[in-house]
């Protein structure tokens, strides 16, 4: 399961323009809309680059993204509104202020996906080079033919994951039945969240499209994933979480009519809490993984530059040889 970098790149586009446009005119959200605009600047040759890597890497769809683009698009027009907010009208300027850190943290959370999928794609793409070279070295034939100008990326920044999840550091790691446990949960919330997304009214469209997307974030965090990087006590804590969430769900689809009007707001703001909760856990996943995925690309650049190296003095060698008729290894012994 891959995320779907590709269709988001025109949403980014545009929010970034109208956040830039506003910024230059809004002075009551400037500090929101300068950061808002920081953090695009750096989401957006983030995904240009990471879809360059995806074209070459087979099979590489993704569908997990369709909410993102949705609130994208929503988030621009929100920062668009908020020109229309005027310094009295307190009640849509806290709206609003609290619309644009929303949208601030999800930027903020596509980064740090993007930072783990560009270094995991580099990973990949360096591997399969060095596994080339070596084959062919070796005289193993790989069934393609090896192109000399496809050596090395074209860029030094080239990867997303098909999932982040690279060995994680041991010093706080949770074990097996931990991790084990919580992908459970994740699985099992998902699946209520599709069902109860098809069921109940349109109250519950946003909070349980917002829980969807950052679970389908936490499901590839998590899919294969041997250890844990998190201190038992959390990853407990997460666990409870998620099975209370599973409840929160199923009641939201038998909370409907008149009757339970009031109750309405509560159960809304219960899915958003668990929302938060879980990209807390999307956020704590990701920083090691940042780590991990960068010194895991490092290791593997360096391998290939070594084969690299051999293979190039290898190719010199061969043509002195060739060209001037010089002798070289066995060929001096001989003399």
């Amino acid at each position: 399961m891959e995320f779907g970098w590709a269709a988001l790149g025109a949403g980014i586009g545009v929010l970034f323009d109208v956040v830039k446009e506003t910024a230059a005119k809004n002075n009551m959200f400037k500090d929101a809309l300068e950061s808002l605009m920081r953090k695009l600047e750096t989401l957006k040759p983030l995904i240009e680059e990471v879809k360059k890597l995806n074209e070459q890497l087979p099979d590489e769809h993704g569908d997990e993204c369709g909410y993102y683009e949705s609130y994208l698009k929503e988030g621009a027009e929100h920062v668009r509104k908020c020109e229309t907010v005027g310094r009295c009208n307190i009640v849509k300027k806290s709206h609003y202020a609290h619309k644009l850190q929303e949208l601030d943290r999800t930027i903020q959370l596509l980064i740090l996906i993007g930072y783990v999928a560009r270094n995991s794609k580099k990973i990949l793409i360096f591997t399969g080079i060095t596994l080339t070279v070596i084959q062919e070295q070796q005289g193993i034939s790989i069934g393609q033919p090896h192109h000399p100008h496809q050596d090395i990326p074209s860029s030094p920044y080239n990867a997303v994951p098909p999932s982040p999840l690279l060995p994680t550091s041991q010093n706080h790691d949770v074990g097996q039945g931990w991790i084990a446990r919580i992908r459970e949960g994740v699985g099992s919330l998902l699946n209520e969240v599709k069902e109860s997304n098809d069921e109940t009214s349109l109250w519950w469209k946003t909070p349980l499209n917002k829980l969807k997307a950052t679970l389908q974030i936490l499901q590839l965090l998590v899919k294969d994933k041997e250890i844990l990087d998190l201190l038992e006590y959390k990853a407990a804590y997460y666990k409870f979480t998620i099975d209370k969430g599973v409840e929160v769900v199923q009641k939201c689809s038998q909370v409907h009519g008149l009757k339970y009007l009031c109750m309405k707001p509560f159960y809304a703001v219960m899915l958003l809490r668990l929302n938060k909760v879980l990209e807390e856990l999307v956020q704590e996943l990701l920083d090691p993984a940042i780590k991990n995925t960068e010194k895991k690309l490092n290791s593997v650049r360096e391998e290939y530059n070594k084969i690299r190296a051999r293979q190039n003095h290898g190719r010199y060698r061969r043509q002195c040889q060739s060209t001037y008729q010089i002798p070289i290894g066995p060929d001096l012994l001989r003399r």
